[in-house]
C-alpha cells in the first residue's frame, strides 16, 4: 500500500469540512426528539456528511480521501486486540487522572445520566446503544480525523506533525463537559493516529476505536465508574493497567501488516 501516493483531499477543505461537521453534530445533538440514542446518531452523521460530500464533489474516492482500504482477516481480530489493550490503557489513565485532579461533581453527573441513558437490555436497546455510542462515532470520527485530516495534513507536515495536530484538535472537540476528558482523547488521539500510519488504513483504527467504546458502555453498565475510586491501590493498579494495556495495544499493533509507502513526501513512523 502506497499511502502517499494516494490523492487525500485538500487541505482547506478539509478544514472547512471539519469545521461544519463539528458545528452541525453540536446542534444535531441536542435534538431530544430523537431521544439520546437518536441524538447522538443525528449528530455523528451530521459529523460525516461534509466529508462525504466533499470527497464526492471532487471525485476523489473513500480509499483515497479517508484511507478506507481493505486489510487481511488477520488484521481485523488484532485490531481487536488493540481495541482491548487501548481499554485497559484508558482506563488507568482515568484512574491516574481522578488521583491527582478529582472529577468535578457535574462531570460525574454528566456521564452518569448519559450511561442511565444508554441501557443495554432488552437486548435490541443494547444493541442501539452500542451502534450510537460504540460503533458510529468509530466509523465518523475515525473517517473525519485519522482518515481525512491526517491524510491531508501529510503532505504538508510528515506524519509526526500531522500525528500532534490531528490529536490536538481531536482532544480539542472532547472538550465538553469541562475538559476533563482532554488529557484523554488527546492520548488516544495519538495512538490511533500511530496505528493509522502503521498500517495505512482507516480499518484497524475504526474496529479498535469501537471496541473501546463498546467495553467502556458495556463495563459502566454493569460496574459504574469504578474508575473513580483513588485510594493508593487503585492509583498502583491505574499505573499498572496504564503500562499493561500499552504493551498489549503495541504488541497487537507491531503484528499488524505494515505500510510501506514509497513516495517521497512525509516520513513513516515506526
Amino acid at each position: 500500500m502506497d499511502d502517499h501516493a494516494s490523492r487525500p483531499l485538500p487541505v482547506p477543505v478539509v478544514i472547512l469540512a471539519l469545521v461544519t461537521g463539528i458545528l452541525a453534530m453540536g446542534q444535531g445533538a441536542h435534538l431530544d426528539v430523537f431521544g439520546t440514542r437518536g441524538a447522538i446518531v443525528v449528530g455523528q452523521l451530521a459529523l460525516l456528511a461534509p466529508f462525504a460530500l466533499s470527497a464526492a464533489a471532487l471525485g476523489v474516492s473513500a480509499r483515497d480521501a479517508f484511507a478506507w482500504r481493505g486489510v487481511p482477516w488477520r488484521d481485523l481480530a488484532l485490531s481487536v486486540g488493540c481495541g482491548f489493550g487501548l481499554w485497559i490503557a484508558s482506563a488507568g489513565l482515568l484512574q491516574l487522572q481522578y488521583a491527582v485532579w478529582p472529577p468535578p461533581s457535574h462531570v460525574v453527573a454528566f456521564f452518569e445520566s448519559l450511561h442511565s441513558r444508554l441501557d443495554l437490555w432488552p437486548p435490541w436497546q443494547g444493541a442501539f446503544s452500542l451502534v450510537a455510542i460504540a460503533v458510529l462515532p468509530a466509523i465518523t470520527e475515525e473517517t473525519a480525523f485519522r482518515g481525512a485530516l491526517l491524510g491531508s495534513l501529510r503532505q504538508g507536515l510528515g506524519d509526526r506533525g500531522a500525528l500532534l495536530v490531528t490529536a490536538a484538535v481531536f482532544g480539542g472537540i472532547h472538550y465538553w463537559p469541562g475538559g476533563y476528558r482532554i488529557p484523554f482523547t488527546l492520548a488516544l488521539g495519538l495512538a490511533l493516529g500511530l496505528l493509522r500510519l502503521r498500517s495505512g488504513s482507516l480499518v484497524p483504527v475504526v474496529i479498535s476505536h469501537a471496541v473501546l467504546n463498546a467495553t467502556t458502555v458495556v463495563v459502566t453498565s454493569r460496574f459504574g465508574e469504578v474508575t473513580t475510586q483513588t485510594d493508593t491501590t487503585s492509583v498502583g493498579g491505574g499505573m499498572a493497567a496504564l503500562l499493561g494495556g500499552a504493551a498489549l495495544t503495541l504488541a497487537f499493533a507491531r503484528a499488524l501488516r505494515r505500510d510501506t509507502p514509497t513516495g517521497a513526501t512525509g516520513s513513516t513512523l515506526d
